[in-house]
């Protein structure tokens, strides 16, 4: 595993799809290779609506009965299970948002279930405390903060963030693909950053079709992978992502037996 780049940075236009290619990536590093995640996301409605929709990833068929080929109990309670058993949520108790608060829980569960992966959703939510700094000194500090908070605990942190106000593409109803520098707390975002992904759905220009696309901004080294991109389908019925030009897996606990029929070996663990 490498020990350096532990913070990793996702952007993208509102409503875009940021927190379900979050979860859908979760649900991929949990399946391939065990890893158990913190999960502080107090936009999601509720506990229960996010654990439905990692379900429904997980299955890859709807929990819900309005739509057809809906997942058994079986299917529904094993995928559950897994859930339960790779997850933890943070939400600390009167929406004491603070960022201390959070870490101080998410170093809990380093020492408690050896978490393997933190998901701080999204970065507006917390209670900043800007004291006399500007922004741009506050976002800084706080960004350099949690990167050596996951250097210390051997974790990578996901850390989700909107843009602030993006630029449409001339003479056009669409968005521009926003980028780390988007965000509001200037270039820090994308310095500091180890990597950086922006989520964007691709709408034509009479906006009736779109398609996810996922842009890989920012590498920090190169033996770790490069800049690019990735063009997706998204299967609303069980919200997930599915690469253009790729097979469709069905229960994606189907992979997890087959690698591994009797648990994973330790050194997966390093």
């Amino acid at each position: 595993m490498i020990k350096n780049d532990k913070l990793i940075v996702f952007t993208g236009v509102p409503s875009h799809g940021k927190s379900n290619f979050m979860d859908q990536l979760m649900v991929k590093l949990s399946i391939n290779h065990n890893w158990r995640w913190g999960v502080f996301s107090p936009e999601n409605a509720s506990i229960e609506v996010h654990l439905m929709r990692l379900i429904e990833i997980i299955v890859g068929k709807p929990f819900l009965k309005e739509y057809n080929n809906r997942m058994n109990l079986s299917e529904m309670l094993s995928a559950r299970d897994f859930v339960n058993d790779h997850t933890y949520f943070i939400l600390p108790d009167n929406e004491d948002y603070h960022i201390d608060k959070i870490l101080d829980a998410a170093s809990a569960l380093v020492l408690k279930h050896g978490i393997k992966g933190l998901i701080l959703d999204p970065w507006n939510t917390f209670e900043h405390q800007y004291g006399n700094d500007s922004e741009t000194i506050y976002t800084g500090k706080v960004l350099n903060k949690l990167k050596y908070f996951a250097r210390a605990y051997d974790i990578h942190l996901f850390l989700v963030a909107h843009p602030r106000k993006i630029p449409r593409k001339k003479e056009s109803k669409l968005f521009d693909v926003p980028t780390l520098y988007d965000i509001s707390g200037s270039a820090n975002w994308f310095n500091i950053a180890d990597n950086g992904m922006v989520v964007y759905r691709h709408f034509t220009e009479d906006l009736s079709e779109s398609y996810p696309i996922v842009y890989m901004q920012k590498v920090k080294h190169k033996f770790i992978g490069r800049t690019g991109f990735a063009k997706f389908d998204y299967d609303i019925s069980c919200q997930r992502y599915i690469e253009k030009g790729e097979s469709y897996t069905l229960n994606e606990l189907d992979n997890y037996i087959q690698i591994c029929p009797e648990g994973y070996p330790s050194s997966w663990d390093d």
